[in-house]
């Protein structure tokens, strides 16, 4: 068997491994200084548009929170709680996430597409009937709202991206016992903090 390295002579330009020129160490240095500072601006601008797309300032107006959020209350809503939120519009992208029983969250009302915020009463597989003019969610009863059903609902099981959204303040809140339950499509984001 031959060695590939002994076709050549010893002192051979072949049998020496190829050297590469290496830039002057001020060179590295700018190239260096470069790639953080390209770094350091994507993530800034990754970082603004996860705040600016991701989180925004309401201020509430009506009762149909009370006590908890009264008119003037300023409420600070996560986008990015469900999934990923659609630019300047309500609805995901993306469900990671279903709403949580109690979740307080903004949507825009099917009524008259204005942004409103409502606590989760119910969401997608729960059961939910109307009886006397009372909602039940999977057996337990909500408290009966000041406006009286929009139509009959049919016993039965909220849709997967549905959720029942509900008022605090049962006497002043137009929510689903009135429109009924709203689409995923249609939620902008969860409550995170209030004043």
């Amino acid at each position: 068997m031959i060695h590939p390295l002994r076709n050549f002579p010893p002192n051979s330009e072949a049998a020496k491994p190829p050297c590469r020129d290496l830039p002057p160490k001020e060179q590295q240095e700018g190239q260096t200084l470069k790639r953080a500072a390209l770094l350091a601006a994507l993530s800034g601008i990754i970082i603004s548009l996860y705040l600016f797309w991701g989180f925004r300032v309401y201020t509430v107006q009506g009762e149909s929170m009370a006590p908890l959020l009264g008119s003037g209350s300023r409420i600070l809503v996560n986008r990015w709680a469900y999934g990923v939120p659609r630019f300047f519009r309500a609805g995901y992208l993306a469900v990671w996430k279903m709403p949580g029983r109690n979740d307080i969250m903004t949507f825009y009302s099917p009524l008259d597409g204005a942004l409103s915020v409502k606590r989760c009463a119910a969401r997608g597989k729960d059961h939910l009937e109307l009886r006397h003019d009372t909602f039940y969610v999977n057996g337990e009863a909500l408290p009966r709202g000041a406006f009286p059903p929009a139509a009959p609902l049919s016993p039965g099981i909220l849709e997967r991206r549905q959720v029942f959204l509900v008022g605090d303040n049962a006497s002043a809140s137009l929510d689903s016992r009135y429109f009924g339950p709203v689409s995923l499509d249609r939620v902008v984001g969860r409550v995170i903090n209030y004043q």
